[in-house]
């Protein structure tokens, strides 16, 4: 009888006996567990800020139910790293649609965080946006901001639903990868206000999905496959040699040489991190140091961990 044909059967019998033998719970142990506050119940985004040490930005999805069209407050809060609230903003003159990502950059000399309202369910909007906000000197308990400016855009073939977004500094483009594709897609856009005006995102590369990487994750890939290896976040080291890439159930780790684009970076094999359990973690940040991860999930208890890099 061919190899393969018993595959299935081997890997049931060993699910089970991990099943009885309760050896399913977390797979890592982070140097740092939170709780994010109360009304920070759907974190869908994170990344790092530029102008305050140790504080990272995040916000809700839209609101606490799936594929939901309906708007929720255009608010951005400043955390810790142990998910304690530094301080907040509403962005003024401006709707919520699906916020699903968020990361910063320098734009005209001014440290700007760039809100992508990118999320699509039901892969159905004609177009999506991402948002400028001025990242503000000094933080308040609450505060309302401008937008400085937005990117409206399309892409070339059909609607996406994505949730991955992060600016790479040494090419000044702003990097989007799909969903719910079985091979993500990698998008660029330019970093320029457009208005109203929409332009078009251009395709960088067709990746070959995120595979399990530990045996735990592998075992149930038959099961939870589909679901646990989305890309839901990504992130560029301080250094722009690294970028970490965000599914439900693990973090992967991608390293690029200099001057190589990441559409040829990310094909390579890279390292994992398992996360603690299959959940909805959606939004991932280097520390300023580039020594460690912060992730964040939907949903409340513990829901933002620390994750040492120690290689």
């Amino acid at each position: 009888m061919p190899r393969s044909s018993n595959a299935p059967r081997i890997r049931g019998v060993f699910l089970w006996t991990l099943l009885l033998l309760g050896l399913l719970p977390a797979q890592l142990q982070a140097d740092l567990r939170g709780k994010l506050p109360s009304q920070i119940d759907e974190a869908s985004g994170l990344t790092r800020s530029i102008q305050h040490e140790g504080l990272y930005w995040t916000h809700n999805d839209n609101i606490n139910l799936p594929a939901s069209n309906r708007s929720g407050p255009p608010i951005l809060f400043a955390v810790q790293a142990d998910g304690r609230l530094a301080g907040q903003i509403t962005l003024a003159n401006t709707r919520k649609r699906d916020w699903e990502a968020i990361t910063h950059a320098y734009w005209n000399g001014k440290p700007v965080l760039l809100v992508g309202d990118i999320g699509d369910n039901r892969e159905t909007h004609p177009d999506y946006r991402i948002l400028l906000v001025e990242e503000p000197a000094q933080l308040h308990p609450s505060a309302t901001v401008p937008v400085l400016g937005q990117i409206r855009f399309r892409y070339p073939d059909r609607s996406y639903d994505a949730e991955a977004m992060v600016y790479d500094r040494e090419a000044d483009r702003i990097l989007i990868m799909t969903k719910r594709r079985k091979k993500p897609m990698l998008y660029e856009l330019p970093l320029e206000p457009t208005g109203d005006r929409i332009i078009e995102a251009v395709p960088v590369a067709e990746l070959e999905g995120f595979k399990p990487r530990d045996p735990v994750t592998w075992l149930l890939n038959p099961l939870i496959g589909p679901f646990a290896h989305q890309p839901t976040g990504m992130d560029i080291s301080p250094d722009q040699r690294e970028m970490a890439i965000l599914t439900y159930s693990t973090v992967y780790r991608f390293s690029r040489e200099e001057g190589e684009p990441w559409g040829h970076a990310l094909k390579r094999r890279p390292r994992s991190i398992s996360l603690p359990r299959l959940d909805q973690w959606e939004g991932i940040a280097y520390a300023a140091d580039g020594r460690s991860l912060i992730v964040v999930r939907e949903g409340k208890g513990e829901n933002i961990l620390v994750l040492p890099l120690r290689d």
